[in-house]
């Protein structure tokens, strides 16, 4: 593999989810949740923001019928927010990507610099 080859980005995911219960006549929210962590493959630099929250919804979609669904739904509206909540493993010379820092992605800025602070430490999880 040359110097400049970029790795696949492998990211262990979970997600809960909250979505309005249907037939009710008061505001009732029931939630989702994945069973377990499952992973998401990605390239970064042919990846976009926008590819990554298309591919997180497919991807959690599999792990529970509809959730992908719920996720498109809450992109394009905006309700329920989702926290794209992500952090690097084994990254202490970027304290901001620490678990406990709760870095969140919330726009392309946010997620290239994830991206960008990913590649340059050379890690691919």
């Amino acid at each position: 593999m040359s110097n400049n080859q970029v790795l696949p980005i492998t990211c262990s995911t979970t997600f809960r989810l909250f979505y309005p219960k249907q037939k009710s006549k008061k505001s009732v929210w029931k939630s989702i949740m994945s069973r377990k962590a499952f992973k998401i493959i990605f390239k970064p630099g042919t990846t976009t923001f926008s590819d990554f929250q298309q591919l997180v919804a497919s991807k959690c979609d599999g792990e529970f019928t509809s959730a992908g669904r719920l996720i498109l739904d809450a992109i394009e509206t905006g309700t329920p927010p989702i926290d794209w909540s992500v952090y690097l493993l084994r990254s202490p010379s970027r304290p901001e990507f620490t678990k406990a820092a709760n870095y969140l992605l919330c726009d392309v800025a946010s997620f290239d610099k994830w991206i960008d602070s990913a590649t340059s430490l050379g890690k691919d999880n």
